[in-house]
């Protein structure tokens, strides 16, 4: 009777209540876009890489260059196809890459790294962007030398 209670539809009761628990990988989780080396041109088939002018991990903008590609007859400038992350550069200087293979993979849910540095000099900056503002003077205690509608100017 007990062996009855603990199979159900001919299968242990232990059985039934596992279950596989998958996770996701992290390549699945970021958006990653592998952008390919373009054409260049119908006889075209391959290049070298002559510049790197990002590292992996710097973030881009759309349409910045990120590789350099230069053929015996054209030079080719490899931008971002939207902003994000450089996660992999599938390639170093000199090295020679087909057509239509992989180049680099971007990682479009990245966020642009804010250094400290900049975010000080944006805040210095404002007081050149506001406009000069006149100010209402406050009176004192002493108001028999001052006028109340004269204007306070701050430099």
């Amino acid at each position: 009777m007990l062996s009855r209670i603990l199979t159900v539809a001919n299968r242990p009761l232990l059985q039934q209540c596992q279950r596989n628990f998958t996770t996701r990988t992290l390549k699945r989780l970021m958006p990653i876009k592998l952008v390919d080396v373009p054409s260049m041109g119908d006889s075209i088939t391959e290049g070298a890489i002559v510049d790197l002018p990002v590292a992996p991990g710097d973030y881009v903008d759309a349409d910045d260059v990120v590789v350099v590609v230069e053929t015996d007859k054209v030079s080719v400038d490899i931008r971002a196809p939207e902003a994000g992350a450089i996660v992999e550069i599938m390639g170093e200087i000199d090295d020679v890459v087909e057509v239509g293979s992989g180049l680099f993979s971007l990682d479009t849910d990245a966020l642009p790294i804010v250094k400290k540095d900049e975010k000080y000099s944006e805040v210095e900056n404002l007081s050149t962007i506001l406009p000069s503002t006149e100010l209402p003077v406050i009176p004192t205690s002493d108001t028999s030398t001052m006028e109340l509608n004269t204007p306070l100017k701050v430099a």
